[in-house]
């Protein structure tokens, strides 16, 4: 594993390192998303959300997406398959409702609805992946992204695992428990990677070259006892491995990171990186320091890379012109 750098680099990039990143540069945006911007951004590599990613919450069409392809971008689509939000299509208004500060999920809602909202995005809630019924509609959306033409899948909170075998889920966060509920952080990882084999052989066998993306999760390889997850994806996406927006991890914490994630680039996949690093406020000062100390360990691992804005919006796409035209 190669070293990363732990701190502010401090001094500008290299020209060899500035032309690295426009090659490894992904685009991650969620919101507001214009198509005519994104296609003149010069990435190769676009996530987005395929419903209401648009600009207005607009819908992309297959026509559009597939002048991303003929520009030679790989679209790939969001997907979260350890949560549900209310504002996603797939919600029905029976679920529950979202007073404005938080999700509160109604007692005619399916079992395989959690019933705690997420503390940092409080519109949505955690799910029983391993239920046939949230299989179903997951397929349906899967199908769809599909049918549209996005050529892979970004599969979201990956990390549930962690929230189901954990047994403060049920007392300290007063989530409700079933008899069908995983009894360790084990068993539910081993479901999750479960969901994704059959997820991933559901969509190959549809199309070959579709590819599979997690994003997060990473350390669920210590529960792959038959090493079967590699596999089923074709690479991973990465927050925060570098920085907590302006705060730098610890040493360990990035280590233990990498020390995962070397795995996946061994078995030749790749790996999408996004740092929160941008405070929006100009290439300059610490901001500067800070944004190319991660661009700077990034490249040292391989990764793609994406500098995003510290309020984790995900609706913007900002080009460093400092380091675009080099």
């Amino acid at each position: 594993m190669k070293q990363y750098t732990h701190a502010y680099l401090e001094r500008d990039l290299t020209t060899e390192e500035m032309k690295h990143f426009q090659e490894k540069r992904w685009l991650y945006q969620l919101q507001e998303l214009d198509l005519d911007e994104a296609q003149k951004s010069g990435t190769s590599i676009m996530v987005m959300e395929p419903v209401l990613g648009g600009v207005k919450d607009k819908k992309f069409s297959k026509q559009e997406i597939q002048q991303l392809k003929d520009q030679g971008i790989t679209p790939i689509a969001y997907l979260s398959i350890g949560e549900i939000s209310h504002f996603q299509t797939r919600w029905q208004e029976e679920w529950g409702e979202f007073n404005g500060q938080k999700l509160k999920v109604s007692k005619r809602a399916p079992q395989w609805i959690g019933k705690v909202p997420n503390k940092d995005w409080p519109e949505g809630v955690k799910v029983r992946y391993w239920k046939e019924d949230w299989w179903e509609l997951v397929k349906e959306d899967l199908d769809e992204i599909m049918d549209l033409g996005y050529e892979g899948v970004y599969l979201d909170i990956i990390d549930a695992f962690e929230y189901w075998g954990n047994e403060d889920t049920y007392g300290f966060f007063k989530e409700k428990k079933y008899g069908s509920d995983p009894a360790s952080e084990r068993e539910a990882a081993e479901q999750m990677i479960q969901f994704v084999q059959r997820l991933s052989m559901y969509a190959k066998h549809k199309e070959s070259e579709f590819k599979i993306v997690p994003q997060n999760g990473e350390n669920i390889l210590e529960y792959d006892d038959h090493e079967e997850y590699l596999e089923y994806v074709d690479g991973i996406g990465v927050e925060d491995v570098w920085f907590d927006e302006e705060k730098p991890q610890s040493e360990s914490f990035t280590e233990e990171r990498l020390s995962h994630l070397e795995k996946f680039v061994e078995e030749g996949k790749f790996v999408l990186s996004v740092d929160y690093v941008d405070n929006g406020k100009g290439y300059s000062g610490a901001n500067k320091d800070r944004i190319n100390a991660y661009i700077a360990s990034c490249l040292s691992q391989g990764f793609y890379c994406y500098p995003a804005l510290t309020n984790r919006e995900l609706d913007e796409f900002r080009v460093i012109e400092e380091i675009k035209g080099q």
